[in-house]
């Protein structure tokens, strides 16, 4: 996501139920003269994400790197790989094989 109009600290980045939620506040202010204009300029915006329904939060990061591209890493459990097999029998109808 291009935020390079943001620093970091006009960043915050939140999980909240299933969503990821970036925001940006950025305001720039005019050095103000006695008996001149003054100028302020702002900036916002709410990005949200719907995550999958089971994600491993102790190993989503965040990186915002030198051309203000953020980038959010959220694994999505149910690609890994089980943790335990369960063998679900199969019936069969009475002749059927034989």
């Amino acid at each position: 996501m291009d935020v390079s109009q943001y620093s970091k600290d006009d960043l915050e980045i939140s999980v909240s139920d299933r969503h990821l939620i970036v925001k940006g506040d950025h305001i720039e202010r005019a050095d103000e003269q006695p008996n001149q204009q003054s100028c302020r300029v702002e900036h916002h915006f709410v990005k949200k994400f719907l995550l999958p329904k089971v994600y491993d939060m102790d190993s989503t990061k965040s990186t915002l790197d030198e051309n203000g591209l953020l980038k959010v890493r959220i694994v999505n459990k149910a690609t890994q790989e089980p943790k335990f097999v369960y063998h679900v029998p199969l019936d069969l109808p009475c002749g059927y094989g034989n």
